[in-house]
């Protein structure tokens, strides 16, 4: 490309691929703008999450927080764990097990609470240009917080079978119960 003082200082020349030779080189591409952590879902240009808006939908909805930063997984996860809690707290409550509603109702409180904290926590990290995975918490997978779980939806369970059958009934059972094992003991 050459410089025409006539033209006002502007390159007029048409530079393709047929006139241009081994001294001049192609011309260089802009360099696209690189952005550390672009949000999931946001067209490729990094966005500052508000923190009002963040604070109304985790507040509201757990779960929906994590959604609104672009973790639809992770606030799935939430949003199935507060209503699976919910739904137990309502049956035990429904079948006049009033001491067991106390344990889902810690339990759904401290899912709403970290479900409400991790956002926040999740938002500070993407402004900060940190990557963050959209994975399912890592204390599900952990195997006593599954055998924590399991029991309580056993007992959960349980109490709503020993609920719906008269005492009677539990009565009769104990006394088979008793009297087959007082039986294996008599034989061996």
């Amino acid at each position: 490309m050459s410089y025409d003082p006539n033209k006002n200082g502007v390159d007029t020349s048409d530079y393709t691929r047929d006139n241009r030779t081994e001294a001049t080189p192609p011309p260089h591409a802009p360099h696209p703008t690189h952005h550390p952590h672009p949000m999931p879902y946001g067209g490729g240009s990094p966005r500052k999450p508000s923190r009002f808006l963040l604070f109304i939908l985790s507040g509201c909805v757990p779960g929906l927080g994590h959604m609104y930063l672009g973790m639809i997984r992770r606030g799935l996860f939430y949003m199935a764990g507060i209503a699976l809690l919910v739904f137990l707290t309502v049956q035990l409550a429904i079948s006049g097990l009033g001491i067991f509603t106390v344990f889902t109702g810690f339990g759904l409180l401290a899912l709403y609470t970290v479900s409400f904290f991790e956002s926040f926590i999740i938002r500070r990290d993407i402004v900060a240009g940190k990557e963050v995975a959209d994975t399912i918490p890592s204390f599900v997978t952990d195997k006593r917080f599954l055998i924590a779980i399991g029991a309580v939806l056993g007992l959960t369970v349980l109490a709503s079978i020993i609920s719906v059958v008269p005492w009677f009934i539990w009565v009769a059972a104990g006394v088979v119960v008793i009297a087959l094992v007082s039986k294996k003991k008599k034989s061996s």
